[in-house]
């Protein structure tokens, strides 16, 4: 039988879940698993009868990192023209916020009990119709000394409070893997880290200026409240593990080119936006944003976080976008939100 499904599996993710996940389903020849990241390159030397097969499906088992990495590649191989093939790309959920895998309807979650419905989740997937193209952008980060990096974003750009927390979960995690044995745990862990964020954390207008070209092409010089102590760019409906800081939705798409931007207070405003009271301030929709940050702080993409050294300049800009399969509505209890 030919090859209708390419997956990839992060085999670190989910509290060692990616490698169970694979051994399921290694005998299946349908299925092509590629193990990250260590064979990561071997999707580039398959056949082209299996890398352009029309049938062709691509899953991504792991977290929105993950996902961020893969689906650029996926993008400059098989290029950005949407007349062109460019396969599908579904979402197995195994890391901590999994907000990708929440906007395409595949579940926020994947645990032990999943493996029960796993052969209806991977038809699913085979069989799946209902396609959306997704805006990919591009963050270029410019620091002092030269030092020019570009990251790839899908989900969220943002710094400030929720970027120090990320920078702390990431660092405990480096330091402490043992405590992130699954993804319950992992998630607890962002308690006592929030807890510290709570106090001698900057507010934006000290160390943030910027401009940003609105939906309408016009420059607009971006101002920011006393109280605002998190910038945040947002392209998808889900942030944070299942949150949503837009308050307007009406006029909101993940196709249109444009993303929407959003500043919020300190830890307890992230907070409250987990059970859907929203206290940030929406600046506006846009499709080009620069930044500067006259000091040393952190940044995050797609929950990915990083740490400058100084002063420092971001340019936000799309690259256009990438195919993505959304979950049919009647694929059982176990793809819930």
């Amino acid at each position: 039988m030919s090859v209708r499904l390419l997956l990839f599996i992060n085999v670190n993710s989910g509290g060692g879940l990616g490698q169970t996940l694979a051994d399921h389903l290694v005998s299946d020849s349908t299925i092509k698993i590629i193990r990250l990241p260590k064979e990561f390159n071997e999707f580039k030397k398959l056949n082209k009868s299996i890398l352009y097969n029309k049938n062709l499906k691509v899953a991504i088992a792991g977290g929105d990192g993950s996902a961020n990495w893969i689906v650029p590649e996926l993008a400059k191989f098989y290029g950005y023209n949407s007349t062109s093939f460019r396969p599908p790309v579904a979402i197995i959920p195994l890391g901590t916020g999994n907000d990708l895998s929440r906007t395409l309807n595949w579940g926020s979650s994947f645990n032990m009990i999943d493996f029960l419905d796993l052969g209806e989740r991977i038809k699913a997937i085979k069989n799946g119709e209902i396609v959306k193209n997704i805006d990919l952008w591009n963050v270029n980060v410019n620091e002092t000394g030269n030092i020019v990096k570009d990251y790839p974003m899908i989900n969220y750009f943002s710094l400030g409070v929720d970027a120090n927390i990320a920078n702390d979960f990431a660092e405990t995690r480096m330091n402490y893997p043992m405590l992130f044995f699954s993804q319950v745990f992992s998630k607890l862990m962002y308690v006592p880290l929030t807890l510290f964020s709570l106090f001698g954390q900057p507010f934006l207008h000290q160390f943030l200026s910027g401009s940003m070209i609105m939906k309408n092409n016009k420059l607009k010089k971006l101002r920011f409240r006393d109280e605002s102590k998190t910038f945040v760019v947002q392209n998808i409906p889900y942030i944070y593990g299942g949150a949503d800081l837009v308050k307007d939705k009406k006029h909101r798409f993940v196709d249109d080119g444009n993303f929407e931007v959003i500043t919020q207070g300190g830890a307890l405003s992230l907070g409250a936006s987990h059970i859907g009271i929203n206290l940030g301030k929406q600046l506006g929709q846009a499709h080009q944003l620069n930044l500067h940050s006259n000091k040393e702080m952190c940044y995050q993409v797609d929950g990915e976080a990083f740490k400058t050294k100084g002063p420092t300049s971001f340019k936000v800009e799309r690259l256009r976008n990438y195919p993505f399969l959304y979950a049919p509505e009647h694929t059982g209890p176990f793809f819930g939100l």
